[in-house]
């Protein structure tokens, strides 16, 4: 399948990552975002919510769902716990501090801005975090 955007293939399963960034990346910015406010005792304070409001719909399910991003709309409230999933892993990606993620993650942004993304950059990025769910689970404390 190409990404007709940027013109080369990266396979499906890498479309699944770019739409689970995408719809990620807008639930983090919304939702589990760094505010830098004067006098503001927890900068993380959105995330904090964020993550109470995940606990409270059961937590974290396992990461490979997540990633399989394989949403409904007619379950509106597994939709929504999904998207705060989904923006979860983005902010582990931006935010989190796991070596093996983050290089993953370089490396797919620079492949990206290269024009030369292959299914093996997702793959390694997928791997990557499959192989430290239990990184991500601490840095959420899910």
């Amino acid at each position: 399948m190409a990404n007709q955007a940027i013109g080369i293939d990266i396979g499906s399963h890498a479309i699944k990552i770019a739409v689970l960034e995408r719809k990620g990346a807008t639930t983090r910015a919304l939702r589990l975002f760094r505010a830098v406010v004067a006098g503001d005792t927890d900068p993380w304070w959105a995330r904090s919510w964020s993550l109470d409001n995940l606990r409270q719909r059961g937590g974290l399910r396992p990461l490979a769902e997540v990633l399989a991003f394989d949403i409904d709309p007619a379950e509106r409230e597994d939709g929504q716990k999904l998207l705060l999933e989904a923006g979860l892993v983005v902010s582990f990606l931006v935010d989190g501090e796991c070596a093996p993620v983050r290089e993953a993650h370089a490396e797919l942004k620079r492949a990206l801005v290269g024009g030369r993304v292959h299914a093996s950059d997702v793959e390694a990025l997928t791997e990557a975090l499959l192989a430290n769910e239990s990184e991500l689970r601490a840095f959420s404390d899910l």
